[in-house]
């Protein structure tokens, strides 16, 4: 017996029948009550109506209910789904309204073929790939620049809606970064959906109380306070450059000017007597403003005249004929030259006196050296005299001497800066300094031809324009001036035009192994089809015939069958697809992925920056999008004070993706930084493990260092006992080996690091060069470092003079190796796992596309190479010629770019 529910409930009443009857019939007529019991007995029994009529309430439960009724409910709910179905028939029955619900859509396609065939379906929409004019996904968004104080860290408003407390703003936070600013620790919420305007220094809250205040003082330039000097000769939409000593940058469009401000000086009457090289000055006096200057560099009419450089003043006190000399008493009241100290009554005037042949002329130009600030109507006064050459007092122009007779006019300069408009900033701002306005168009030398007050020719050189200086309006709320997230409507090679049939809006692919679309095609379209789109089908298909260089495996866990790259078929390498870094870096140098291939950096020698991009489909370079994050890792002044090298040539990171790694060539060192957040680069620094110290007024380290020195603990790895060029660097995957490359040696060398991960500390087993006095221990050479017998590197032997980027299989069996003066990628085995002394050369590819390949990545399945050309400026992912069957598997099939065959 059983019971069910709150009150009890037999499912059988046989055992029961007995004690329904009077005690006399169970003593007199015992057979009637067996017969009756016996009769309950067979009602009882599966599928008779008792049993039925007790067990609907287990009938209602898929898994228990009996299976005529499974049966039943397929035909009438399921008749579009085969019943040789390989899924439980009572699973799919009781997951049937979900697949209605959601019918049409990619769930329901991947449970269909789940449910038939045990497979997993990839769908693809050609519509996606058309190209389509003014098609681009544009979006604007704001940034918010908070900081102390707050409540808690504001890396929590990530994803939540925030609300100024103030203005009543309210906006929703896409992403949360953390910056540093002029040393101030700050946060950068990327924000959308915005209603009303958020206002600096306010408090911002979000629903669960945590606060933050939006920060002003530093941060990114919206805006002038005042314009300290507009500069000269700029025009309204000129592009400038408005920087600091900190390193602030900024670029602006000018919107307006006026033509006061600066002036100008213009040739009235170019004179007589005048000399250049400074003799002659120019002298600026009175008006409005201050700081207008020039210099005389060219004459005309120009004559030579004989100048006696000597003056007779200092012998005024002389006695003539009373010693050997003029000066031989000591009666003289200074000095003199050389020449007059030995002269006498006797001597001739041109022994005693010096002269010396100058070239004298008329002003036929100047130079503008400053056009000064703050001149208005009330303009300056302007002179110039060549002073010795006046003080001779010969005849000039108009009744003046030479070298006093030149007339010079002071003249208002047009183009004054007095309104920009802001484009882009970076933070670095400081609301409470200048900063220097530059016009991109230069300050190259442009001469102003026109004609003096008597008709002549002559002309004032003045620079292209004239630089200024203004006070930012620093704001922690910016306007982001907008950006596309795809490259749709873009004229590039991966678009398609529309052609009605394949690519159009209403057409989708399913991508499906070893099933053609022909057995799957009727049950598709009577059980989730949508009506009106045209479908197409694709299927992978794979040779299991051997043949040289077989590049076939399967692992344990893989779901499809991998086209895996190995050292000695890489002639069967073609290229697939690539993309260009040129808007970023000129001369890139490594390439790196996350494990995921959700994320791709770069790094290049030009600027110096780490470049990160976001990838929505894995490893597919067509999905790439800039994710508006880089960090600069530049050293120009190679201070061992400072991080990083203005040479960056390769990328790694931790596979966590909790630590970066940037190797470089100017300082030959292997920098190691952490990432405050996992793969984004704009959160990474380099840690200073040093204690700091209270001492007196200031803080100090332990060893005294000045805070964000480096010492032995914090160094770089120096990787120049390596090589005195390092080009490429690879770890192994738990972190206790690192491999450099380097185009001096070009050698592969192997460290070994005590600690997993911490390049610092690395060893490579090279020893420097020893010498004692005049003993100099060197090697057979002469000029090579020496190493001992536990260094281990892989020496190239003339395979390539310039060796750069080197990647290595997951399971340290096989190496690749770019070179730059072959242009080649070298595949080696190493015959012991991760000990590159065992490497032995097996393949080559010759057609790399570009000259110079820099940069070599795999991806985490290792069926796809990565190659950044600096030549071309590109990234391409070169994948495996393979050989598949045709759909019949009569003959094997070479296809050129995919193993997909679309039917």
């Amino acid at each position: 017996m059983s019971i069910s529910g709150a009150d009890e409930t037999y499912k059988k009443i046989s055992p029961l029948i007995e004690r329904q009857f009077p005690a006399f019939i169970r003593e007199e007529g015992p057979k009637f009550a067996l017969f009756l019991k016996a009769y309950y007995e067979y009602l009882e029994q599966q599928g008779n109506p008792v049993q039925a009529g007790r067990s609907l309430i287990e009938y209602q439960d898929i898994d228990r209910t009996v299976d005529s009724f499974v049966e039943y409910f397929r035909k009438e709910f399921m008749v579009s789904i085969p019943n040789n179905t390989l899924a439980d028939q009572r699973l799919l029955v009781k997951y049937i309204r979900d697949f209605y619900r959601t019918k049409g859509s990619e769930f329901s396609y991947r449970f269909l073929f789940r449910a038939l065939y045990d497979k997993e379906i990839e769908l693809y929409y050609p519509g996606d790939y058309i190209l389509r004019a003014s098609d681009g996904r544009w979006v604007k968004e704001t940034l918010l620049r908070v900081g102390k104080p707050f409540t808690t860290e504001p890396t929590i408003f990530d994803g939540r809606n925030i609300t100024g407390v103030v203005s009543g703003a309210i906006a929703r936070v896409q992403s949360v970064s953390r910056v540093t600013v002029l040393g101030l620790e700050l946060f950068e919420l990327i924000i959308e959906g915005v209603r009303g305007t958020f206002q600096d220094g306010e408090t911002v809250i979000d629903s669960d109380g945590n606060t933050a205040t939006i920060q002003s003082q530093f941060g990114s330039i919206v805006g002038i306070r005042k314009i300290d000097d507009g500069g000269a000769y700029h025009t309204i939409g000129d592009s400038i450059s408005i920087t600091t000593p900190g390193g602030a940058l900024a670029t602006a469009v000018v919107n307006s000017t006026e033509p006061v401000g600066a002036a100008t000086i213009r040739i009235s009457i170019g004179g007589s007597g005048y000399r250049t090289d400074g003799n002659t000055v120019i002298t600026v006096t009175g008006g409005s403003g201050n700081g207008l200057s020039g210099r005389v560099i060219s004459l005309s009419n120009s004559t030579v005249y004989a100048l006696n450089s000597d003056k007779i003043f200092p012998l005024a006190n002389v006695v003539l004929s009373t010693g050997s000399t003029f000066v031989s008493l000591g009666t003289n009241s200074a000095s003199v030259s050389s020449n007059l100290a030995t002269s006498n009554i006797s001597s001739t005037l041109s022994s005693t006196l010096s002269f010396a042949n100058v070239t004298i002329g008329s002003i036929n130009a100047i130079s503008i050296t400053s056009v000064g600030v703050g001149y208005d109507t009330s303009l300056p006064t302007v002179t110039v005299i060549d002073q010795i050459i006046s003080e001779s007092e010969l005849p000039g122009q108009y009744g003046n001497f030479r070298g006093a007779d030149a007339v010079l006019t002071a003249e208002l300069a047009p183009g004054t800066i007095t309104g920009i408009t802001i484009k882009t900033s970076n933070p670095a701002f400081d609301r409470l300094s200048t900063a220097d306005i530059s016009n991109n168009r230069g300050v190259s030398p442009t001469p102003e031809i026109y004609e003096d007050n008597v008709g002549i020719s002559r002309y004032t050189v003045r620079a292209n324009t004239y630089n200024g200086i203004l006070t930012p309006e620093v704001s922690g709320v910016l306007n982001l001036p907008g950006r596309y997230t795809d490259s749709k409507g873009f004229l590039s090679w991966s678009n398609r035009l529309q052609d009605n049939k394949f690519y159009q809006e209403y057409s989708y692919v399913v991508r499906v192994a070893d099933i053609t679309l022909k057995k799957y095609k009727n049950i598709l379209k009577a059980a989730v089809h949508p009506a009106g789109i045209a479908l197409f089908g694709e299927y992978q298909s794979l040779a299991t015939l051997p043949h040289p260089g077989h590049n076939i495996v399967r692992g344990e866990n893989d779901t499809a069958t991998r086209m895996v790259i190995f050292a000695n078929n890489l002639s069967r390498l073609v290229a697939n697809t690539y993309m260009s870094i040129s808007t970023r870096d000129l001369n890139g140098s490594g390439v790196e992925f996350s494990p995921s291939g959700r994320k791709m950096y770069f790094v290049g020698i030009n600027s110096d920056t780490v470049w990160q991009y976001n990838l929505s489909t894995a490893f597919d370079l067509n999905s790439a999008t800039y994710s508006g994050k880089s960090l600069l890792v530049a050293n120009s002044s190679n201070k061992t004070s400072s991080p990083g090298d203005d040479d960056p040539v390769d990328i790694r990171f931790k596979p966590d993706g909790t630590r970066m790694y940037i190797c470089g060539n100017r300082r030959d060192i292997v920098e190691q930084y952490d990432l405050t957040t996992a793969w984004d680069v704009s959160t990474a620094y380099v840690s200073l493990e040093k204690t700091l110290l209270e001492d007196g007024s200031r803080l100090a380290t332990e060893d005294d260092d000045i805070i964000g020195d480096y010492n032995s603990t914090t160094t770089p790895f120096q990787a120049n006992t390596v090589d005195a060029s390092i080009t490429g660097l690879y770890f192994k995957p738990d972190g206790t080996k690192m491999y450099l490359t380097g185009s001096i040696y070009d050698n592969v060398v192997e460290c070994s690091m005590t600690t997993p991960w911490d390049t610092r500390t690395a060893t490579s087993g090279y020893i420097n060069i020893l010498h004692e006095n005049d003993d100099v221990l060197i090697s057979e050479n002469g000029s090579d470092y020496i190493m001992n017998e536990e260094s281990k590197f892989f020496a190239f032997n003339g395979t390539d003079d310039t060796v750069n980027s080197i990647s290595i299989s997951s399971d340290g069996g096989r190496m690749f190796v770019t070179g730059t003066t072959t242009d080649k990628i070298y595949g080696y085995t190493l015959s012991t796992a991760w000990d590159i002394e065992t490497a032995t050369l097996v393949g080559e590819f010759d057609n790399t596309p570009g000259t110079s390949p820099t940069g070599i990545a795999l991806s985490t399945d290792e069926t796809k190479l990565f190659v950044l050309d600096s030549f071309l400026d590109r990234i391409t992912m070169l994948q495996l010629q393979p050989r598949v069957l045709n759909e019949d598997r009569t003959y094997l099939k070479t296809e050129a770019s995919d193993y997909i065959i679309q039917q």
